[in-house]
């Protein structure tokens, strides 16, 4: 019997998600504000269907739930919660692949009511770095030893081919997401220490890694990696740090857009205000309209660095001490470095990006010796076609999606996926579409 999956959002990733329903035979509904979008994605299959969906339209909503088997919410992160209401009222499985947010998590025992499975984090990161994560830990305690440090590493960046510009990035996701991300606070712990870095400092505290066919990439802690010893039933281990990735220089020129209020929410330009002029009045420089010269000094003044900084040559680069107008009158700050950021870092349609994902587990041993257990993704986007991106954070979510519809998945309730009844079946199907880890195990010193 052919199931019906509900696909809500038509953005960046939802591509290769939807040709693997449609390729299952699933009929499949797009629910998007973007219905030409979706047509295109549809491609004029016979099992697909695209309607024009409000989420602010809850009656729409639910009719739209009605009939379906299962539902997958590539909405914004804080409608998310209205998607699984919607789900629970009708009775239909739930995949995001967002963190499980405290409301989301107080479904838990209504969704196992209804015998229903809202599986959330299944995507990238977070997702296929759980369930990399875990196959080491089984790995671990199958060969008789204990962890002792587990350290994460994952980002989206262009592929070296395509790295072409002073930052290092492009944009592969929601710009906006990108940045307000780059606002979180972090904590890890390591050598038994525990480190709490606040916002300003997270990019201010970085790291290199070297992975085997790509080299050095800088890394910098990625929010609350404290809580993920209980969730991956670690215990107390001496080390655990889950770490974003990107080219080197990335991160102290984010710290210095959030230095200069660049990063900030609030409606705050002028009429007609040009990037120079804006620059230079967030770091307390001169007032109304400044030339770049001005503007670059007084962004070296304010961020203690000298004039010929490479940090420096990144804004500018950006645009950021220029004369043209920085965007509409009370427009935010990040909103006009979003739209501007777009326009000078967005791939082209014949640049891959590429996906990077790095799980270290050290192990010790009852004789006392140590083990490292590494597993590595790297996925490279199809020029022209598919991104890294979309094929790691929709395909796993596809998956899922299809199996739960088929019956193949019986856990029940609020999920993320580190039950290894989730997370193998999916990992072997992944494996089959392109999606696979090269694991590797090595004897390291004390």
């Amino acid at each position: 019997m052919q199931k019906r999956v509900l696909v809500i959002g038509s953005g960046r990733v939802a591509g290769p998600l939807i040709d693997y329903l449609l390729s299952r035979g699933h009929f499949v509904t797009i629910g998007t504000i973007e219905p030409e979008r979706a047509i295109e994605l549809v491609a004029g299959r016979p099992n697909g269907a695209v309607v024009d969906l409000d989420l602010d339209d809850e009656a729409a909503l639910a009719k739209l739930m009605q009939g379906q088997d299962g539902a997958v919410s590539l909405a914004p992160f804080p409608f998310h919660i209205k998607v699984a209401r919607a789900c629970l009222a009708a009775g239909v499985h739930l995949v995001t692949t967002s963190y499980v947010s405290d409301e989301m998590a107080a479904l838990h025992d209504e969704a196992l009511a209804k015998d229903l499975l809202f599986l959330n984090e299944c995507g990238l990161d977070p997702g296929l770095d759980h369930m990399s994560a875990m196959e080491l830990f089984r790995a671990v305690k199958d060969a008789g030893a204990e962890v002792v440090s587990y350290k994460s590493h994952c980002g989206g960046i262009p592929a070296p081919e395509a790295n072409d510009n002073p930052f290092g990035y492009k944009f592969s996701w929601s710009p906006k997401g990108v940045l307000v991300a780059a606002k979180s606070s972090a904590r890890y712990c390591e050598d038994g220490k525990e480190i709490v870095r606040s916002e300003e400092e997270v990019h201010r505290h970085t790291w290199t890694i070297e992975v085997d066919d790509v080299g050095p990439l800088e890394a910098y802690p990625n929010r609350d990696s404290m809580k993920y010893e209980e969730l991956y039933g670690l215990g107390d281990v001496p080390t655990i740090i889950r770490a974003t990735l990107r080219y080197e220089g990335w991160s102290r020129s984010v710290a210095a857009l959030r230095a200069l209020g660049l990063l900030e929410e609030e409606p705050v330009l002028g009429e007609g205000e040009t990037w120079a002029a804006l620059t230079a009045r967030r770091t307390g420089g001169v007032k109304g309209e400044a030339g770049a010269g001005s503007a670059r000094e007084a962004a070296a003044r304010h961020l203690d660095i000298p004039a010929d900084d490479p940090v420096l040559d990144r804004l500018a680069w950006l645009g950021l001490f220029g004369s043209d107008t920085a965007g509409d009158a009370g427009k935010s700050p990040i909103d006009t470095l979003v739209n501007r950021m777009i326009d000078r870092m967005a791939y082209a349609d014949d640049e891959p990006d590429m996906v990077v994902l790095q799980d270290e587990v050290i192990a010790k041993f009852p004789d006392g010796h140590r083990e490292r257990f590494l597993s590595t993704l790297i996925c490279k986007g199809e020029p022209g076609g598919e991104s890294a991106m979309a094929r790691t954070v929709g395909l796993p979510a596809a998956v899922a999606t299809s199996m739960i519809v088929e019956g193949k998945i019986a856990e029940r309730g609020v999920r993320i996926p580190t039950d290894a009844d989730i997370y193998e079946p999916i990992l072997t199907a992944l494996d089959h579409a392109g999606i696979r880890f090269e694991e590797k195990r090595e004897q390291v010193s004390d």
